[in-house]
């Protein structure tokens, strides 16, 4: 029987890390091992198998314990999301060089990679070269399908479209908007909703792209699906850049799981690939063609959707690509032979 330790900072918890790490947590204790969750790096004894989720973890574990077995998961490409931040270019070079060195460190000492996409691994493996530990595929997800919210009133039959999240640029809102008023000069009666905290700088942005048929609300964790869920599309676009690429963002699932027809960029590419028999995605190649895009979803929303149809759709993939038994099995699978 192995012990293992899973090492988190507090700050690194999470509503989708919570769910990552207990898929983790459940495929170790499926076979038989314990497995505890610590804040202490002092609570990480010598003879545990060390999980960790930052290369800094990484690398304060290693430094107290070189020959300790020690697993990562990787969540993003930091260097990579540093040069795209908004900080000053000498603080960019710099955190990014630092972090390029520990991201070189742990994938050379780690006893297993477990990358969020394949595009993370072929990154990883490109910049790198010579990545020899073993290595796990898991999405980011942390929603299940929920059947009933298929079926919600009115959910298909207006153009209601949904934006959930912060505003940084990086989600792309700016083109979101200009889209979205691009699709108004054809479809006067859509709506949109943008869900966020950030109610002020929603406001802001609203008055600067001239936009009116648009609410802007905040809706507690605990029931966004349920807010979710009365919308008929939900937007993710993103620039096709690596830290996107490599992404597997969890608001695809949120949307998905309740029935949403997702409006989402071909750049995030895992995402793009184990959906490809899905029909009820629109997926956008340049999220600056607007007129072009505009009328692609005007005329996907001329299509009858049956609930019962889109269901079925969904749960194929969802039992192909957000499956937690199916991670948990095969996870479970390859920790024992690592044992």
């Amino acid at each position: 029987m192995c012990n293992y330790k899973i090492y988190l900072d507090k700050k690194d918890i999470n509503d989708a890390t919570s769910f990552y790490i207990s898929l983790i947590k459940d495929a170790i204790e499926k076979n038989g091992d314990n497995c505890k969750i610590t804040h202490e790096i002092d609570c990480v004894h010598k003879n545990d198998v060390a999980i960790v989720v930052k290369v800094t973890s990484f690398f304060r574990i290693k430094r107290r314990n070189p020959s300790q077995k020690t697993y990562i998961w990787f969540q993003g490409i930091q260097p990579e999301e540093i040069m795209s931040s908004n900080i000053n270019i000498a603080s960019k070079l710099f955190y990014y060089l630092a972090f390029s060195i520990l991201e070189k460190f742990a994938l050379k000492k780690s006893d297993l990679n477990i990358f969020v996409s394949d595009e993370m691994r072929e990154h990883y493996q490109t910049k790198y070269k010579n990545i020899k530990a073993p290595s796990f595929i898991i999405p980011c997800f942390n929603c299940v399908l929920d059947k009933d919210k298929f079926f919600t009133k009115g959910k298909y039959g207006s153009p209601n479209f949904v934006y959930a999240g912060s505003l940084d640029n990086w989600q792309c809102i700016n083109q979101t908007l200009v889209l979205f008023k691009e699709i108004s000069k054809y479809l006067p009666e859509a709506t949109l909703s943008i869900l966020t905290k950030e109610k002020e700088k929603a406001t802001e942005l609203l008055k600067k792209y001239d936009i009116t048929r648009c609410k802007i609300k905040y809706v507690n964790k605990d029931v966004i699906q349920d807010e979710l869920a009365k919308y008929k599309f939900g937007i993710v676009l993103r620039e096709d850049i690596a830290v996107n690429r490599v992404a597997t963002p969890t608001k695809l699932n949120s949307y998905m799981s309740v029935g949403l027809i997702p409006i989402v960029s071909t750049c995030l590419t895992d995402f793009i690939e184990h959906s490809a028999e899905v029909d009820e995605i629109i997926r956008i190649k340049d999220i600056e063609a607007y007129r072009t895009n505009a009328l692609e979803i005007v005329d996907f929303n001329k299509k009858i959707i049956n609930p019962n149809d889109i269901f079925e759709s969904y749960s194929v993939f969802f039992y192909n690509y957000y499956n937690s038994e199916k991670y948990i099995g095969e996870l479970s699978a390859l920790l024992k032979e690592l044992e």
